[in-house]
């Protein structure tokens, strides 16, 4: 009898724990045509945020979301508790698993190493909060708070026309394009600003012509490990 117990608890723990499971920042890949209007960066040549909800039976939700020059992802809607904490500037005021909402300390119900937040301020999704990846994460996979499920990746984010390669369209659409930093190959500050000149200048490899100056944003962020 007690074995008996013991195996159906055994199985409503497996049961639980597959309920529990959470896909939100899984890659996916959109199977809808519609997307929302882009949204320009400032710069010399104008560079559109491309931001786009589709639909994909890949997501537990079917919302597969692109921003902010991201690969698209899962995500949900999302909601923040009525308790307000210390006020703030940005995370780093906060401690885990609060991070800076709207000038206070708060936490909201997306899993760990994602935040709450708004994506468009005008537009179709303006005003409504979805779970995205969580910046400023300063290369540390604890800030992530899921260890061995999220890390904090640095990523270069610019120009996707920049990008070098044999395949590229220099007169095709500028829009903003993030790869792992360790992927590209081209000249940078050797302290990450972009502000730098001559001898200040990086390459990879050694013979690659500079970018412009500051065409390079990088962000460090928390994102699903492989």
């Amino acid at each position: 009898m007690k074995l008996a117990t013991r195996l159906i608890l055994s199985c409503a723990c497996v049961v639980f724990a597959a309920c529990e499971h959470d896909d939100i920042g899984e890659p996916c890949h959109p199977q809808s045509t519609a997307t929302f209007p882009s949204e320009t960066i400032t710069g010399e040549e104008p560079v559109l945020e491309v931001v786009s909800m589709q639909r994909s039976i890949e997501c537990e939700t079917f919302q597969c979301l692109s921003y902010g020059g991201y690969e698209a992802f899962c995500t949900r809607t999302c909601a923040y508790n009525g308790k307000r904490g210390a006020a703030c500037a940005d995370n780093t005021d906060c401690s885990r698993p609060q991070h800076c909402f709207e000038g206070y300390c708060r936490d909201d119900d997306c899993p760990s190493g994602f935040e709450c937040r708004a994506i468009q301020n005008v537009g179709p999704l303006a005003g409504k909060l979805y779970c995205v990846y969580k910046e400023g994460c300063g290369g540390s996979n604890r800030e992530c708070e899921a260890l061995g499920d999220m890390e904090c990746r640095r990523l270069a984010c610019f120009d996707k026309t920049l990008w070098p390669s044999d395949t590229a369209d220099p007169d095709g659409a500028h829009e903003l394009s993030c790869r792992a930093q360790n992927d590209l190959s081209f000249c940078q500050c050797a302290d990450g600003t972009g502000s730098c000149s001559g001898e200040g200048l990086e390459c990879t490899p050694p013979n690659h012509d500079p970018w412009p100056a500051g065409s390079v944003e990088l962000r460090d962020v928390c994102m699903r490990a492989n």
